[in-house]
């Protein structure tokens, strides 16, 4: 079973150290979300990790803080379900309220 400490190192080796597009590359028509403070806007997704036996898989679901990029929440199962996300945005919306976005939706897959 995978602890906290595996996650972490999942995380870790997902992180993309590029840097950001400059404001002047942006078209008006742009997309992109961004907070201006910790708390307004939330990221999650999920994501496939190797498990100790070939063909065997757990899903990593993760929720970061788009303004800070602290992870919000992290979990992994066995399988991925509508239920299971739902249960697992309950808890972390249970610990760190609801994104604090009054512009925009506060939370983006």
């Amino acid at each position: 079973m995978l602890g906290i400490d595996d996650v972490a190192a999942v995380a870790r080796s997902c992180s993309d150290d590029r840097t950001a597009p400059s404001s002047s590359a942006s078209s008006p028509n742009d997309s992109r979300v961004g907070g201006h403070r910790p708390g307004e806007v939330f990221s999650w997704g999920i994501t496939k990790l190797a498990g100790p036996t070939k063909g065997i898989y757990y899903n990593a679901y993760v929720m970061l803080d788009i303004f800070s990029r602290f992870i919000v929440g992290c979990v992994v199962h066995a399988r991925e379900t509508a239920g299971l996300a739902e249960d697992f945005m309950a808890t972390v919306f249970g610990v760190y309220g609801s994104p604090k976005s009054s512009t925009q939706t506060g939370i983006h897959p």
